[in-house]
């Protein structure tokens, strides 16, 4: 549990000083969110960032976060801890509010729009893959090594709906392949099948 404080300053001038850190935890109430993933799972080590506090607390295996906040309005956006969720420009974000009283929220990114993308890569000639993903008209791209055993291997992402521009190479032993370049849809759960086999 994290106790979101306020910035507080003493002077030393010269000489030792003692200074009385005051919390205001009577004024405090707890919230507690819970945090499940794009397939409604507790997310566990998500931390919960806040647009105006310095305070990240981690959900648990649980996926439960806990901090005291005083009375007002809140920004807050969890932020799994896995390179396997892309962030496109949606927001995330969620509004929490403290009216006196302790306080309980639900925050899903499935309900958030993120779906489940799964990308099958076959190739009887080829060893692995190599499958990049860019958000359109943004600068960051992300990159996946994918190994294929008996003519197949897989990964799975997890994406907020929107367009993306994906692209899927052969490795660089084979020669026979050139790169798949595509751009999709990402607004529900689906597999992609990316065949590198020869006809």
């Amino acid at each position: 549990i994290i106790i979101a404080t306020e910035p507080q300053f003493f002077t030393v001038d010269g000489q030792d000083v003692s200074y009385r850190f005051d919390t205001g935890l009577e004024s405090m109430h707890l919230a507690t969110i819970f945090v499940k993933d794009a397939i409604g799972q507790p997310a566990a080590n998500a931390e919960i960032s806040w647009t105006t506090l310095k305070e990240s607390p981690m959900t648990d295996e649980n996926g439960k976060a806990q901090i005291y906040l005083k009375n007002g309005e809140y920004f807050y956006a969890p932020i799994i801890d896995s390179e396997y969720y892309i962030s496109s420009s949606y927001d995330i974000g969620d509004k929490l509010t403290v009216a006196g009283q302790d306080v309980t929220k639900e925050y899903s990114y499935k309900e958030k729009g993120w779906t489940k993308q799964d990308f099958v890569v076959k190739g009887t000639d080829i060893s692995y893959a190599d499958l990049t993903i860019k958000v359109p008209d943004e600068e960051e791209s992300y990159r996946y090594h994918i190994e294929l055993e008996n003519g197949q291997g897989k990964t799975t992402l997890y994406t907020n709906k929107g367009r993306y521009q994906y692209s899927v190479t052969a490795d660089h032993y084979s020669f026979d392949y050139s790169p798949i370049n595509k751009i999709a849809d990402f607004d529900k759960d689906k597999v992609t099948e990316i065949n590198f086999n020869k006809n």
